[in-house]
């Protein structure tokens, strides 16, 4: 029986029935232990000071734009594989946890572009606007550059009218791809993507618009209004 607990995630992560622990069961015999663990997975979401156990085995996870734990035993991240790290970016776990696709689904498609984050990053916004203003608008239904009077609660419905979606990480680091595509993909768009330059090695370039692929935002947008 391996003992295992779980540091520092996001508030409402599940302990016992999570990406990992599932994983371990179909291999091992697990028991999740806040007292007396034999191997503790640490992540990056919770900003006080953890205390761990001394001899005990830690693993770092983090599907953010941050690098692997260099004293611990083993890391899941989004960098390459490596003698201490498994390369994991955070839209596999995202597929993993929902791993239903409406494939034989057609949805009407009858606006446009979507945009939908939380966080205001200058190039995304900008990008957005510049779409905008020089071709159609694009509806904006999160907390960033909203448009549309309210806050959408379910992305994927919302989504599933548009025929493009805005898809920008919050940064362009190799690897580094969230769940943002696969979401587009859920929603039936066609996602204008930017972040990870190698994003190739996880997707199929001729199913999404490479922002990376044009000299310049003004060259994107003709290709995007030639596709539509």
């Amino acid at each position: 029986m391996y003992k295992i607990y779980f540091e520092g995630f996001w508030n409402n992560f599940d302990i016992e029935n999570n990406f990992f622990t599932k994983l371990l069961k179909k291999y091992y015999n697990i028991s999740i232990n806040s007292k007396n663990y034999d191997v503790v997975i640490v992540s990056c979401f919770n900003k006080k000071k953890i205390d761990l156990k001394k001899n005990v085995r830690k693993i770092f996870y983090t599907g953010e734009n941050i690098n692997y734990k260099k004293d611990y035993d083993f890391n899941f991240t989004f960098k390459p594989n490596s003698v201490k790290n498994i390369r994991l970016p955070l839209w596999v776990i995202n597929y993993k946890n929902n791993p239903n696709f409406d494939y034989h689904v057609q949805y009407e498609k009858n606006s446009f572009c979507c945009f939908v984050a939380s966080n205001n990053i200058k190039y995304r916004n900008d990008f957005c606007n510049l779409l905008s203003k020089k071709y159609k608008k694009v509806d904006c239904g999160g907390k960033c550059l909203n448009n549309i009077n309210r806050i959408v609660e379910d992305k994927i419905t919302f989504q599933r009218k548009y025929k493009f979606c805005i898809v920008f990480e919050n940064y362009s680091s190799p690897g580094y791809v969230t769940e943002k595509i696969l979401d587009s993909y859920r929603s039936w768009c066609v996602p204008i993507y930017w972040g990870a330059k190698n994003i190739k090695i996880d997707f199929n370039p001729k199913t999404f618009i490479n922002v990376h692929d044009f000299n310049n935002l003004h060259d994107l947008i003709d290709y995007i209004i030639k596709v539509d």
